[in-house]
C-alpha cells in the first residue's frame, strides 16, 4: 500500500525537503540559532528532528534527499508497527493482543498516508509514540535510572520532531491519575475488605468505574469547544449537534479506520478482563484525558491512534472470547474483519492521495530546468504550495518562503540568506505575555522582519516599479505562474489577488519556459 507512484507528496513535505538539503548543502542547519531552536520554539526554526533524519539518511546512503525521504518512509512505515507491538505487551503479554495492536495501527489510514512518500515529521511522531507510552508503563513496573532515561529520550525526540509532543505531557497525567486512583482502590481494600472485595460488589465498581470515566469524557466533550470545531466537514455542514458529532465520528474514523468503532468495544470489554490493573486504568484514563484535544481537529489523528488501537485490540480479543468455542466462526469472522480493515483503510488512503496528490510530472520537470538557469537568483511564484515544490526539487531560493509569518519567519529566509544570523537575531524580543497561550509556540518574536509582507510588495509592483530595497535583499529574477492562477496570486488565506507584477509580465516580458500547466517569466 505504500509502494510509491509518481512523485514525492504531501506540503509541508517540500518545505522539510529544502531544510533537509540545505543540511547536506552546507554541513550545517542555518536556521538553529539557540537550542530552543531545535524544537521550533525560537524564530525562524522548525522541530528539527525530521531534517536532520534526511539529511543523515541521505548521507550515510549516499543518496538524493528525495530517494531518502522514500526510503525514511518505508523504514518509519515498519518501525511504527514495531513500535506498536512492543507498546502492546505493556498492557498484555499475551501472543495475539500486540499482534491485533500492531495490524490494527499498521492499517491506519492517516499513518499509511503520512508514511507514504513524504517528509512531513508528523510520521516521526506517529512512529516514535507508541515508544514513549511503553516507556511510561514500562517505568512505573520497573522504576530505574534506565527506564527513566527511555521515557526522557523518547519525549525529547517526540519534541524535536513536532509541537504535538504537549500530548506527551497529557498522558503523562493520565498515567499519573491511574497511579493514584489505584493506590487509593489498595488502600481501601486494606481498610475496608468487605465492601470492595465482595464478589457481587466487583462487578458493580467495575461499570461505576467505567460510568464515571465516560461522565468525564462526555463531559470534557459537551463542556469544551471541542464540538464547535466539527460543524464542517466532507459529509455535512451546520451548527447542530447531530452534524457536529457526525463529523466528529468522519474525522476520527477517516485518521483510524475502522479502529474507531472497534474501540468503542473494547472499551466496553477492557474493565471486565481477568485482574484489571494499571494499564488498563491508564488506557481508560489517557483516552478520557485526550478528549479536550480533539480542538485540534487537523491532528487529532496523529496522537490518539496509540489509544484506540489498544482498544480496538480489546474489542477484537473479546469478540474472539466470545467465539471461541466456535472456532470455524470465529476464523471467518476474523478473516471478514481483517479484510473489511485492509479495504477500508486502502479506501481512505485513495481518497487521501486524491485530495492531495504527488508531485506532477510537469511541475517536477519545470524545477529541474529552472534549477539549471536560476544562477542564484530568486524565484518569486504566484502560489506558496507550488513554489516549496520547486524549491525542494530544484534547490531554488523562492519568495515566499514557507509557512512564515511577521512574527515568526520561515527557517527559509536564513537557509536563502535573505537575513543573515546577526541581523535577524538582533531583533529577536519576548513575546507578550497576553499573546502566549497553551498551543502558542512563541515564547520570543521578531520584530521589523516581515518577508511575506515583503512578498506581497513585489507581486502588487510593475516589473520596473520593485522597490530597490527588496530587488537588493531578495534579488527577484524569475516569476513561476501556475496557468491556473494566470495573473493573480494566493496569499496565506487561500484566496486570490490581482497581481501587478504578472499583468506586467504578460505585457512587456519574456517567458523562457512553459509547459502547458506553469511559465517562469524573466522579470
Amino acid at each position: 500500500m505504500r509502494y510509491p507512484n509518481g512523485h514525492e507528496v504531501g506540503v509541508d513535505s517540500f518545505a522539510i525537503h529544502t531544510l533537509a538539503e540545505s543540511i547536506v548543502a552546507t554541513g550545517a542547519a542555518s536556521w538553529i540559532l539557540s537550542p530552543f531552536s531545535y524544537f521550533g520554539l525560537y524564530p525562524a526554526s522548525y522541530p528539527s528532528a525530521g531534517p536532520f533524519l534526511l539529511a543523515s539518511v541521505s548521507s550515510t546512503a549516499d543518496i538524493e534527499i528525495e530517494g531518502g525521504i522514500l526510503l525514511t518512509s518505508l523504514l518509519l512505515g515498519v518501525l511504527g508497527i514495531l513500535t506498536a507491538y512492543l507498546m502492546a505487551r505493556e498492557f498484555r503479554r499475551t501472543s495475539l493482543f500486540p499482534l491485533l495492536v500492531a495490524f490494527v495501527y499498521a492499517f491506519a489510514p492517516r499513518f499509511l498516508a503520512f508514511s507514504l512518500w513524504q517528509a512531513s515529521t508528523r510520521n516521526i511522531f506517529m512512529a516514535l509514540l507508541p515508544i514513549f507510552v511503553w516507556a511510561l508503563l514500562k517505568f512505573c513496573r520497573q522504576r530505574s535510572t534506565k527506564n527513566l532515561a527511555v521515557v526522557l529520550v523518547s519525549m525529547t525526540t517526540l519534541a524535536a520532531s513536532h509541537h504535538l509532543v504537549i500530548v506527551a505531557v497529557v498522558m503523562a497525567g493520565a498515567l499519573l491519575f491511574s497511579i493514584v486512583t489505584l493506590k487509593t482502590y489498595q488502600v481501601l481494600r486494606r481498610v475496608r475488605p468487605a465492601l470492595v472485595m465482595k464478589g457481587t460488589r466487583l462487578g458493580v465498581m467495575r461499570w461505576a468505574a467505567l460510568g464515571a470515566a465516560l461522565a468525564v469524557g462526555v463531559g470534557f466533550l459537551f463542556g469544551t469547544n471541542v464540538l464547535t470545531q466539527y460543524n464542517r466537514g466532507e459529509l455535512a455542514n451546520g451548527d447542530s449537534l447531530q452534524v457536529e458529532l457526525v463529523n466528529l465520528a468522519v474525522s476520527i474514523t477517516r485518521s483510524v479506520g475502522l479502529a474507531a468503532p472497534m474501540a468503542i468495544i473494547g472499551l466496553l470489554y477492557c474493565p471486565w478482563t481477568r485482574s484489571p490493573d494499571l494499564p488498563e486504568s491508564f488506557a481508560v484514563a489517557g483516552l478520557v484525558a485526550l478528549v479536550p484535544t480533539l480542538l485540534l481537529r487537523d491532528y487529532t489523528g496523529f496522537y490518539v491512534l496509540p489509544f484506540l488501537s489498544v482498544f480496538a485490540a480489546y474489542g477484537l480479543l473479546g469478540m474472539s472470547t466470545r467465539l471461541h468455542s466456535r472456532e470455524r466462526l470465529l476464523r471467518r469472522v476474523g478473516a471478514g474483519i481483517a479484510l473489511a480493515i485492509v479495504v477500508t483503510s486502502g479506501t481512505i488512503l485513495d481518497y487521501e492521495i486524491g485530495q492531495n496528490p504527488p508531485m506532477s510530472v510537469t511541475s517536477y520537470s519545470a524545477a529541474t530546468y529552472v534549477s539549471s538557469v536560476d544562477g542564484g537568483a530568486t524565484v518569486v511564484c504566484n502560489e506558496a504550495v507550488a513554489c516549496s515544490r520547486i524549491a525542494a526539487i530544484g534547490r531554488l531560493r523562492i519568495l515566499p518562503p514557507a509557512a512564515g509569518s511577521a512574527d515568526d519567519p520561515s527557517p527559509e529566509v536564513l537557509i536563502f540568506g535573505f537575513f543573515d544570523r546577526s541581523e535577524l537575531t538582533q531583533r529577536i524580543v519576548r513575546a507578550p505575555a497576553q499573546d502566549l497561550r497553551f498551543d502558542s509556540t512563541l515564547l520570543w518574536i521578531v520584530v521589523g522582519i516581515d518577508p511575506v509582507g515583503d512578498y506581497v510588495t513585489v507581486v502588487q509592483s510593475p516589473m520596473s516599479g520593485i522597490p530597490p530595497s527588496l530587488s537588493a535583499r531578495y534579488d527577484p529574477r524569475y516569476y513561476f505562474e501556475t496557468t491556473s492562477g494566470s495573473g493573480v496570486f494566493y496569499g496565506n488565506d487561500g484566496r486570490s489577488y490581482r497581481s501587478i507584477l504578472s499583468d506586467s509580465l504578460h505585457d512587456g516580458a519574456y517567458a523562457i519556459y512553459a509547459d502547458g500547466a506553469e511559465t517562469l517569466w524573466w522579470i
